[in-house]
């Protein structure tokens, strides 16, 4: 192990892998997100109706607190130019006649553009506008309600006969920044891991040392104890960073998160071990690790739900270590889950430790081998 961290510590890319690269990536991540609510994205009205009800309503949406109303429009085409120049994120026209239909029960048709590729901030904005004119849709019957001589109840119960509550589990603050880091950071650290293990055998063989002559087995192992820790404590340290620091819900046993760190660390350090020992090229087996890992994210099931996969996305994910552990993250810090319950992810997970075999009969000399 000695012998190991020396090498490490000489090699100026490993270094780099194993302290400043980790490090950075997390402070970088950590401040992207740190603003974790969208706030006052800015929109557009044009309003052709002029009336009480369209300011009442372009007021209403400028006193969001998930939109901010930028600029005010006398035309569509305008507002357009705008809304493609990235000036705005979303146009609401207000129509012609807009009061007098209301008023009519007519049900005037409010259009709202908006750029739909900006997934979070699409979905951000339509909940807002939802909520804006579903409560101007209840103030308008409340009022016609009671003008036509019902009571408050009464009329409450005319405008809104059915009232809705959404109660979200496990992000009561619908933050961003807890469901993106969740899975950005694993992410990241499974790209890193892999390294760790491709970088610890192309290093024997950059530099011309004869790193099993005392045995194939002892050497592999202390290679993979050595990054396998490091690479743990990264796991550890971000997790701590996430449920402590960031105050994000752990609901289950913090415990049986850090023995999933550790397997997934393992897993992770013998998929790199294994890359380099099958093609014994450090560019290729990096291009290869980096085509198959790059793509955790997607496939990780948080983004998108691994239930609406199709064949190829669940086969490649089943080869992703990082898709098995947020299985397991989401289980134990979101529902409390025990080790029951993690037992298989946990066991697939094992089974890239045996990577680690397919690297050391790679490395046996083949008179040892026979």
């Amino acid at each position: 192990m000695g012998r190991e961290w020396r090498l490490l510590w000489q090699d100026g890319w490993g270094r780099m892998l194993v302290l400043w690269l980790p490090l950075s990536l997390l402070l970088m991540l950590w401040w992207i997100f740190s603003s974790a609510l969208v706030r006052e994205l800015p929109i557009a009205v044009v309003d052709l109706d002029k009336s009480s009800l369209s300011r009442q309503l372009a007021r209403d949406l400028d006193a969001s607190s998930f939109l901010r109303l930028s600029n005010e429009f006398d035309s569509v085409a305008e507002g357009t130019r705008a809304l493609r120049g990235g000036d705005i994120y979303a146009l609401v026209v207000l129509p012609l006649h807009l009061e007098r239909d209301a008023r009519l029960g007519t049900a005037p048709r409010v259009t709202v553009w908006n750029n739909s590729q900006y997934v979070l901030i699409a979905k951000v904005v339509n909940a807002a506008l939802a909520q804006v004119v579903g409560t101007l849709n209840g103030q308008v019957g409340v009022l016609q309600a009671l003008a036509g001589g019902s009571s408050l109840p009464g009329a409450l119960g005319q405008s809104v006969p059915l009232a809705g509550q959404m109660t979200p589990l496990y992000n009561l603050n619908s933050s961003y920044g807890q469901f993106l880091l969740g899975a950005l950071f694993p992410a990241v650290w499974q790209i890193l891991l892999t390294l760790y293990g491709l970088n610890a055998l192309a290093r024997e063989d950059r530099l011309g040392l004869a790193w099993h002559e005392q045995g194939v087995w002892p050497a592999l192992w202390h290679k993979f104890a050595l990054h396998w820790l490091i690479g743990w404590g990264w796991g550890l340290a971000w997790c701590y960073a996430m449920f402590s620091w960031l105050g994000y819900p752990m609901h289950g046993s913090p415990w049986l998160l850090a023995l999933a760190l550790g397997v997934t660390a393992g897993a992770c350090v013998a998929l790199g071990m294994g890359f380099y020992a099958v093609i014994r090229d450090a560019a290729r087996a990096i291009s290869l690790a980096g085509a198959l890992t790059a793509p955790g994210l997607a496939f990780m099931g948080v983004t998108f739900p691994a239930s609406a996969m199709g064949g190829f996305a669940t086969f490649w994910r089943a080869l992703l270590p990082i898709s098995h552990y947020a299985d397991i993250q989401i289980d134990v810090a979101n529902r409390a889950q025990g080790l029951l319950a993690i037992a298989p992810q946990l066991g697939a997970l094992l089974l890239f430790w045996g990577l680690l075999w397919v690297a050391g009969r790679r490395y046996q000399p083949k008179e040892a081998a026979c």
